[in-house]
């Protein structure tokens, strides 16, 4: 993650590789660029967004910001996958709502597709605000 670390130097908060599982946590106001990085770069193609999920983290010792929003990026083309987390508290919508102009599909993005939310999104539970449709 040489290249993102240095396209995005102040976004790229933490940057783990544990038991052969890559792991980013961007800051929230550069998700939209990061995501965009990351699949439009020739050498990493995370093309798809294989899982969307958000992580509660009101009884971890280090839970502030409160809430992780998770991202689990694929590159079919490299056989690898990236786990992009940002950290939030709470409703924080315009944040939430990049995904879904940021496609993840191969190719230039329509101006309104991207991720599809579904009942069981981490939107449901009611902390996270839902992005609009």
């Amino acid at each position: 993650m040489v290249k993102l670390r240095e396209r995005f130097p102040d976004a790229i908060r933490e940057v783990r590789h544990v038991r052969d599982e890559l792991t980013v946590v961007a800051a929230p106001a550069a998700i939209r660029e990061v995501c965009r990085f990351l699949r439009d770069d020739p050498e990493l193609r995370y093309e798809f967004l294989s899982d969307l999920c958000s992580v509660d983290r009101l009884r971890l010792p280090e839970a502030s910001p409160r809430f992780e929003v998770v991202y689990h990026l694929t590159s079919m083309r490299n056989s690898s996958r990236l786990r992009v987390k940002v950290r939030v508290e709470g409703c924080c919508g315009p944040m939430f709502s990049v995904m879904v102009r940021v496609s993840v599909t191969a190719g230039p993005p329509p101006p309104t597709t991207g991720a599809r939310w579904s009942p069981g999104s981490p939107f449901a539970a009611g902390a996270l605000r839902s992005p609009p449709a």
